[in-house]
């Protein structure tokens, strides 16, 4: 028994460090150090720094609607993204031109485009992409 009770002993110490980082990683916002904040928030100012004023304003664009979102809509867009990033690069390009097509729809057209979309064959489906590809987004890697 007193084999096992140093190493213990030794090893407590560590265990309060590994809670107290955890703690500091799922702390609220106004908890967190100067330095954790920044580490949070770099990748960003480094994307906007690079980004053209156009993609800018559209950055600014996406967070004021998302601070708009009601916590349905937010998971609900989470979903859609998370099926997205698991798509191949052809169903990924076949998202791109429905969605750049149908967002300037009226809701009746969309419903109309969705139903004439479900009775298409493949191929029919393949040749309307190819004739509605919208121009790429530089900054998006998918």
């Amino acid at each position: 028994m007193k084999r096992y009770l140093l190493p213990c002993l030794l090893l407590l110490p560590l265990s309060g460090i590994a809670l107290a980082q955890s703690q500091t990683t799922t702390a609220d916002w106004d908890k967190l150090s100067a330095e954790q904040r920044d580490i949070l928030i770099a990748p960003l100012r480094a994307r906007w720094n690079d980004a053209s004023p156009e993609f800018r304003a559209r950055m600014f664009d996406h967070a004021q609607h998302w601070q708009s979102m009601t916590p349905q809509q937010r998971e609900r867009a989470r979903h859609g993204r998370n099926r997205f990033d698991e798509m191949s690069p052809e169903q990924r390009e076949h998202a791109r031109a429905v969605f750049s097509h149908t967002r300037t729809l009226s809701p009746e057209e969309r419903v109309r485009f969705h139903e004439q979309w479900r009775q298409m064959t493949p191929q029919q489906k393949e040749a309307w992409v190819r004739a509605h590809l919208p121009p790429r987004d530089p900054t998006d890697s998918k």
